[in-house]
């Protein structure tokens, strides 16, 4: 601290002159070392002029000020480090997001160019020419063949260099699946459904190792389902209704874990239901009605499925129990026309969901449960939709053998 100091009339006062009048506090050990308080520093005598701490104390607070900075880690070209580190922190901010931003670009434009391999290519003009593509129907101009790359081609699905998708619904097909269609071993979807495709299914259908949806409906495929098929270990959905598919369904589907859905309705199928089928436990629909099937409905069926239509074959025996053993999903069972003879089981009154029961067109006796009669419906109504044959099955809550939602209709 300065010895001298001069007030505002130009004369000069000692240190010891002010210290009755000045409360100035320096404390080195405060927790903020360039703390200084200056609580009352205006004496009588310096007039109304107006000090702050550095009219007072210049001399220490520089010096302070200095011993600070001299504190501060610098680096070798005299700045402090914490600056140093703040720039890389941002250069490497800018490159990572300069890196991801390039790589989003470059996936977006490669994604556009890449082009499938010579043997998808291949599969897809085998498609093209085995089902008269020329008389192909589009809503626009038909692009396949065309010097448009593949993967623009009408109705053509891909990611990256890959096929994932054929959907050819009501395109007017005509003729038959052609075995290259094997090559396409990253389809997920082939949908050729409406359609006039004659001749069997290619067995080459089992490379398909990614395919999820197997839509072949309404058209006149013939011969027997592969059993290549098993190899198909995503396949969620088999839809082969309204064809002419003759021989048995092939118990080696029941490997088919990932099955949601089966449809084989309408075709000439005969032989069994192969037991297999209920270890597919995602399987919530199996339709097989109005085929030529034999034998009793197996007891393993149902323990999963919400939806079960075997109406129109020659199934005989009883209705399995086992439909109602614990299962609250199952909610549509229709066994009309059939073979199947006793009574209809009291188990069935465990399917709290169940809105649906046909059994009409067999040859059951016996009543209808109560169990079955006091089921609520999700629709409100007093029983399920319950169809029998009156005279031959009692039903006090069949609405004079309603098949028809809450009686609505009846026979």
């Amino acid at each position: 601290m300065p010895d001298e100091y001069i007030n505002s009339e130009g004369e000069q006062l000692s240190a010891a002159a002010l210290a009755p009048t000045l409360d100035v506090e320096q404390n080195p050990n405060n927790a903020n070392a360039n703390h200084i308080e200056v609580h009352r520093a205006v004496p009588l005598f310096l007039g109304t002029e107006t000090y702050s701490s550095d009219d007072l104390f210049p001399q220490p607070l520089q010096e302070f000020q200095e011993q600070r900075a001299d504190r501060a880690p610098l680096t070798t070209d005299g700045q402090p480090v914490y600056k140093q580190r703040l720039f890389w922190i941002r250069l490497l901010f800018v490159v990572v997001a300069a890196a991801i931003g390039g790589y989003i670009f470059l996936s977006f434009i490669l994604e556009d160019t890449r082009e499938p391999d010579a043997s998808q290519v291949a599969a897809l003009v085998a498609l093209y020419e085995s089902t008269n593509g020329t008389s192909w129907k589009f809503y626009r101009k038909n692009k396949w063949l065309s010097a448009e790359p593949v993967c623009k081609w009408n109705f053509v699905t891909c990611k990256g260099d890959c096929v994932t998708e054929v959907y050819l619904n009501h395109a007017s097909l005509q003729g038959s699946i052609p075995t290259e269609i094997g090559n396409l071993k990253q389809l997920e979807r082939l949908d050729l459904s409406s359609n006039t495709i004659t001749g069997s299914l290619p067995s080459t259908l089992g490379n398909l190792s990614n395919l999820k949806g197997l839509i072949l409906n309404r058209n006149n495929i013939s011969g027997t389902i592969p059993s290549t098929l098993s190899n198909l270990n995503t396949l969620q959905f088999m839809g082969l209704n309204n064809n002419s598919i003759s021989g048995s369904i092939p118990s080696i589907l029941g490997n088919l874990s990932e099955l949601k859905s089966i449809g084989l309705d309408h075709n000439w199928i005969t032989g069994t239901i192969p037991s297999d089928l209920g270890r597919l436990s995602k399987l919530e629909s199996l339709s097989v009605t109005d085929n030529d099937l034999t034998g009793s409905i197996p007891t393993t069926l149902g323990i999963y499925m919400g939806k079960l239509h075997l109406k129109g074959n020659n199934l005989s025996g009883m209705i399995p129990s086992t439909l109602g053993n614990l299962n609250s999903k199952l909610y549509y069972i229709d066994l009309v026309d059939n073979s199947l003879t006793g009574m209809i089981p009291t188990e069935l009154g465990r399917l709290s969901s169940l809105s649906h029961l046909y059994v009409s067109g067999n040859d059951l006796t016996g009543t209808m449960p109560n169990e079955i009669c006091m089921l609520q419906t999700t629709y409100g109504c007093a029983s399920p939709y319950l169809g029998v044959d009156c005279e031959e099955v009692e039903c006090p809550c069949c609405w004079l053998c309603c098949v028809d939602r809450c009686g609505d209709d009846c026979i």
